[in-house]
């Protein structure tokens, strides 16, 4: 889930539990999970560039992004969302 970033493996992990009030699925309500990071002077100079995704990307997360994929991560091991929930809306890992 988190590659190519390094992130903390959590020591457990949670898996929905149900009750009456959730319909048995474990799940109540909706959880955001977000990819946000400031448009810096470097960002949009690489922007107004035409600068391929890659090179985008690398330097948004060098200046403090936080990739979808590790909030996602960080939502999974505070017990907010299981990991099969986070693939039915993640797009797919690039190879």
């Amino acid at each position: 889930l988190t590659r190519p970033w390094v992130a903390e493996v959590p020591t457990h992990a949670c898996g929905p539990e149900g009750c009456l009030e959730c319909r048995r699925t474990g799940f109540l309500g909706r959880t955001g999970i977000y990819e946000m990071f400031t448009i810096s002077p470097a960002i949009r100079k690489l922007i107004q560039a035409d600068t391929n995704l890659a090179e985008l990307t690398e330097t948004a997360v060098r200046e403090g992004m936080r990739p979808l994929r590790i909030s996602a991560a960080a939502q999974i091991a505070r017990g907010l969302t299981t990991l099969d929930e986070v693939w039915k809306v993640l797009p797919p890992p690039e190879v």
